[in-house]
């Protein structure tokens, strides 16, 4: 929040549970956007779960903040190929 980019990015937060996993699942199947399609079609996850709000605050930008953790957590699944058991 203390940046030109946190704060832009709190001013116009984008929408993560409108990732189109559709399109990511046509891109090619090495890439990232692939595999994270992948990933959630493997686990029977939906984007839902990041429109969902924030729990434990009424703050618009600490909700954001918990919400984009939220998402980046399962990025980190992909990336570090961890299952959703932690394996």
């Amino acid at each position: 929040m203390d940046t030109d980019e946190g704060r832009e990015l709190l001013a116009s937060p984008p929408d993560l549970d409108s990732i189109d996993l559709e399109m990511l699942r046509g891109l090619p199947p090495e890439s990232f956007g692939a595999a994270v399609a992948r990933f959630f079609d493997e686990n029977g996850l939906s984007t839902d779960l990041y429109g969902a709000p924030a729990r434990f605050t009424a703050d618009e930008r600490a909700a954001f903040l918990m919400r984009r953790i939220r998402f980046s957590h399962d990025l980190w699944h992909v990336l570090m190929g961890f299952t959703i058991d932690g394996h």
